[in-house]
């Protein structure tokens, strides 16, 4: 018997796990932006952050959509 293709993983799978990566990027360059503020520039990292927490916010709003 010939098994089909396990296809792509559920999205109440996925979603979770991209914002707990996403919040853990946020936190982790934050320290870094403390750290070493007088030696470099911060505004690309706070730009970074910044469009991470939206995508965050995205898509905790995709995952209520997706509950009801």
């Amino acid at each position: 018997m010939e098994k089909p293709p396990l296809g792509v993983p559920p999205h109440w799978f996925v979603y979770p796990k991209r914002i707990e990566s996403l919040a853990d990027a946020i936190l982790q360059w934050v320290r870094y932006s403390i750290k070493y503020h007088g030696t470099r520039r911060t505004k690309e990292d706070y730009k970074l952050i910044s469009n991470w927490a939206m995508e965050i916010a995205w898509l905790a709003e995709l995952m209520a959509e997706l509950e009801d």
